[in-house]
């Protein structure tokens, strides 16, 4: 009688963890999901425990949210209860690395945005490594512009039911394990440079309202 419901048990428990509502699946290694995290410095690839290379889901409602740096951190949902994955000795993100299943109840059954931000160091988020002002610290790019790669922004629709199996976010359609969508991760700015570039922007807005 007891094995039989310990057997009971682990299937509902099996059931639980791959199914539910409003669940996503976060994960590099993939069909149309592959993606890796380089060194824009040394071109070299991520792969390690965490601290190496940590790994988040963030989602917005719109796009734009997270290209401008907006957007919240997924924590339901993730074995680890952090929401932070790394990757594995390929340099991909999986369910045995802290990926798997990501909760967002409020968008179940809806088009939500998705975006992965990585960082380097013992920070619990991409924010917080990105305040550390530390150029030893690493994070990923929000945007691509010409001469480096940012994160994908893309869209996904959490399962409606509980029934709903949840697929993979696509990061990259067409990609392959040979051929990855590949993302750079540069230092983070000093607080000097970014007081530097505040001020360079004051003064050239202060010479064309004299100019006027």
């Amino acid at each position: 009688m007891k094995k039989a419901l310990l057997a009971v048990c682990i299937s509902v428990a099996g059931i639980i963890s791959s199914y539910g509502q409003g669940i996503v699946v976060m994960n590099t290694a993939a069909v149309d999901a592959y993606l890796k995290f380089t060194n824009s410095a040394t071109s070299t690839f991520f792969a390690g425990g965490p601290g190496v290379a940590n790994i988040a889901l963030y989602y917005a409602t719109s796009s734009n949210t997270l290209a401008s740096g907006g957007g919240t951190m997924v924590i339901a949902g993730s074995t680890n209860l952090s929401g932070v994955a790394w990757t594995v000795s390929s340099a991909f993100v999986a369910t045995t690395s802290g990926g798997g299943n990501r909760q967002i109840l409020s968008q179940a059954g809806l088009t939500t945005w998705f975006q992965l931000r990585a960082w380097s160091g013992n920070y619990a988020t991409y924010e917080d490594a990105k305040a550390s002002g530390l150029n030893s610290v690493l994070i990923s790019q929000l945007l691509t512009d010409g001469t480096l790669r940012g994160a994908p922004i893309v869209s996904a629709t959490p399962t409606a039911l509980i029934t709903d199996t949840a697929s993979n976010i696509k990061w990259s359609p067409g990609s392959a394990s040979a051929n990855p969508f590949l993302v750079d991760m540069v230092p983070v700015p000093e607080p000097s440079t970014i007081a530097l570039g505040v001020l360079g922007l004051a003064g050239v807005f202060f010479i064309r309202r004299r100019r006027a």
